[in-house]
């Protein structure tokens, strides 16, 4: 019995130590992970200030740009629309065809100043472009006289494409429709 005894004392001290080696192995790891914790977040600390210094530093170039754009629209006459009015990249245009576009670029041939208008492959002459004007029920119905008197002028009021122009009637309505319906606040 005392060498059973033994055996089971040397079975029980050879676990033991199995454990103890296995509980150094399991610390080393901890404080390895540690380690790795720690330096991750001195990282995305030092990420969080950069990205802090970078957000700083565009607001300061945003406000020198807007300072730069105001000085230069002093130094550069920018052109004028139909009405006058000057014309500026993001303002909202509509050419003498009645497409209308955000102005998203200006350029100068020498002679005259063509819009960009954003989306499109081609250029608006800009002294013949009108800013948007809100729509109400006064442009509508101005809108409903014109249609009108064009299908009228040109003989034909049965809906078809008539003439040079182009004008489609029921195209006309339906888009008159859409905006009293907007005007109205009705979807």
């Amino acid at each position: 019995m005392s060498e059973d005894l033994e055996t089971r004392v040397e079975i029980l001290v050879g676990k033991l130590e199995g454990v103890e080696a296995e509980r150094d192995r399991l610390r080393e790891e901890v404080a390895e992970l540690r380690k790795w914790n720690d330096a991750l977040r001195a990282e995305v600390v030092e990420m969080v200030n950069e990205r802090d210094e970078l957000q700083q530093e565009r607001d300061m170039l945003k406000a020198e740009l807007a300072e730069v754009k105001a000085q230069m629209a002093d130094m550069v006459e920018l052109p004028r629309d139909a009405d006058g009015v000057v014309i500026r990249v993001g303002d909202v245009v509509e050419s003498e065809d009645g497409d209308r576009g955000e102005v998203c670029g200006l350029n100068f041939d020498g002679e005259c100043w063509f819009v960009v208008p954003r989306g499109r492959l081609c250029e608006w002459a800009a002294s013949l472009c009108r800013h948007m004007r809100p729509d109400s029920w006064e442009r509508l119905a101005e809108s409903v006289r014109a249609a009108l008197t064009d299908a009228y002028n040109m003989g034909n009021l049965d809906g078809t494409i008539i003439g040079v122009g182009d004008i489609n009637v029921a195209q006309t309505a339906d888009e008159l429709v859409e905006r009293a319906k907007a005007l109205g606040g009705a979807e």
